[in-house]
């Protein structure tokens, strides 16, 4: 049975089409650097009331990034441009603010509306 044009197959098949080019424009780093990376992760995990250090300057255009985690370990993630059309910094002013009324799940999990803006949105983590 041949699948009906703009199917969930497709979409997967033409996200993969530029696969090469975009795992080639990957930065490469030492294995000490990503251990490095690896073991901030790990030790930043489950902290409450804690803002990531790192710079995103490196991030794919549209890539969700952790913004802060607040004392009730509610996670507030923002979003690269989806354009790249201008400097990061510019698109980072909006992210800092957390006047945000949307609650948005975790981007990893099925999100029912992705925001085409840079915006800063809260995720919470379950009852703390």
């Amino acid at each position: 049975m041949l699948s009906p044009l703009g199917s969930s197959l497709d979409k997967l098949t033409s996200s993969l089409s530029d696969l090469k080019a975009r795992l080639d424009s990957r930065r490469n780093v030492p294995p000490s650097v990503f251990a490095e990376n690896m073991k901030l992760r790990e030790d930043t995990h489950h902290l409450a009331s804690y803002i990531p250090q790192g710079s995103v300057d490196d991030l794919f255009a549209g890539t969700w990034y952790l913004v802060r985690v607040d004392e009730k370990h509610r996670r507030y993630y923002a979003r690269t441009s989806l354009l790249n059309d201008g400097p990061l910094e510019a698109a980072l002013e909006s992210v800092h603010s957390t006047n945000s009324s949307e609650h948005f799940p975790s981007p990893a999990k099925k999100v029912p509306r992705i925001p085409t803006e840079t915006e800063a949105i809260a995720v919470a983590n379950g009852e703390h």
